[in-house]
């Protein structure tokens, strides 16, 4: 186990108190097993919103689709494209 991190919390006085109730009705000798259950309860399903991409199967078929046959690039896109390789912005690749 990595070595424990120390974090210091400022809190009004009513989140305090909210916070031991919430603690004590819920079993835990202290706010910091309190809060070490809330964390670790939730920040995977946090971590994971970001994670993973849901689509229905349509999007999903649309989305292959466009891969497989990509649109024409535009002119105008085509321009700033070589104006940012003069820049040295751009890497221009071939596929």
């Amino acid at each position: 186990m990595s070595k424990a991190q120390r974090y210091e919390i400022q809190w009004d006085e009513e989140t305090r108190i909210l916070a031991e109730r919430a603690a004590s009705a819920a079993g835990y000798a202290n706010i910091k097993a309190y809060l070490t259950h809330l964390i670790r309860e939730d920040a995977p399903r946090v971590l994971s919103q970001y994670a993973e991409l849901k689509v229905t199967s349509e999007n999903f078929e649309r989305f292959m689709a466009a891969c497989q046959n990509p649109p024409k690039v535009g002119s105008k896109l085509q321009d700033v494209a070589k104006s940012m390789a003069k820049d040295g912005i751009w890497i221009e690749t071939k596929i």
